[in-house]
């Protein structure tokens, strides 16, 4: 992403946001009802262990979880146990996440693989 890219839209519930991009919090935020704000760090979560621990107890996923790439995804896609009406997810220092993994990086960032 250049500096001069404010945010990329990847679907109504996803924008990745650049450091100084200069853009408005408000402007993604909702207009109205109760929100819940996660905060994970990538310098955290350097292998896919930590990753999953991480977003576990950031976004207090049920004991049923998994541990592994489709129960994140599956999980994240629901959040129905925060009593919020939206939830945003801020990731601070993002290329940190698996320094050593390639793979694991293009997992995160790309869609679900098959299962």
């Amino acid at each position: 992403m250049r500096d001069e890219t404010q945010a990329i839209h990847v679907a109504p519930w996803l924008h990745i946001v650049a450091p100084g991009a200069g853009l408005n919090f408000d402007q993604l935020l909702p207009s109205s009802g109760s929100v819940y704000v996660a905060r994970l760090n990538g310098e955290d979560m350097p292998d896919e262990s930590s990753a999953f621990e991480k977003f576990w107890e950031t976004l207090k996923f049920p004991d049923y979880f998994k541990w592994n790439w489709h129960a994140l995804y599956d999980c994240l896609r629901d959040l129905q146990w925060l009593s919020s009406d939206y939830h945003i997810l801020i990731s601070n220092q993002p290329n940190g996440t698996f320094r050593g993994s390639r793979r694991s990086r293009g997992i995160l960032q790309g869609p679900v693989p098959s299962r």
